[in-house]
């Protein structure tokens, strides 16, 4: 009876994780996004805000800088927190943000985050980012067709620092849930 059953119970198993990701149960919360300009003089406006747009948690990004950024290092930290606020890190990496930049599409996760940047920004695909400029992120909706099928419900931190010439400039903080 068993070995008669187990491919129709596979086959429940792979429609069900193949289903469609608007009829998740999955509720994605921000509980906090900030951005805080480091060296004023450098970036006068770095501002940050989030919504709901049709449901899903929505970010808005501007920010202006007062002279060329032909170089920009990135730190980003990326964390679960648990119930007693400890932490767990799933990815520390400085990088290069110009590289990135550039040639965003080579590594898959980020390769995607900057694909949604540069469809809903006016950002550049290179350096330098230029002088008196603003430079808008609008309406970058975290969508459930792009987070994995079995996310847990958890609290996830986001945490980006920027870099000019080995001098901090910005500083991104994301607290985020997951809730089915």
């Amino acid at each position: 009876m068993l070995n008669e059953c187990w491919p129709w119970l596979l086959a429940m198993v792979a429609l069900l994780a193949a289903s469609p990701a608007k009829n998740r149960p999955l509720t994605i919360k921000i509980k906090n996004f900030t951005c805080v300009s480091m060296q004023p003089s450098l970036m006068p406006e770095f501002n940050c805000s989030n919504s709901k747009v049709r449901g899903q948690a929505s970010m808005y990004v501007s920010l202006l800088v007062t002279q060329p950024v032909e170089e920009l290092s990135l730190l980003i930290d990326f964390d679960i927190v648990k119930k007693d606020n400890s932490r767990i890190s799933l990815m520390h990496a400085k990088l290069d943000g110009c590289q990135q930049l550039t040639s965003a599409s080579k590594n898959k996760l980020l390769g995607e985050v900057f694909e949604r940047i540069f469809e809903n920004s006016n950002f550049p695909k290179s350096c330098p980012f230029l002088a008196n400029k603003v430079y808008t992120i609008r309406n970058y909706t975290i969508t459930l067709d792009r987070i994995p099928m079995a996310l847990p419900t958890l609290t996830y931190n986001f945490k980006l620092k920027l870099y000019r010439a080995k001098q901090l400039f910005g500083d991104v903080f994301l607290e985020a849930s997951a809730k089915y």
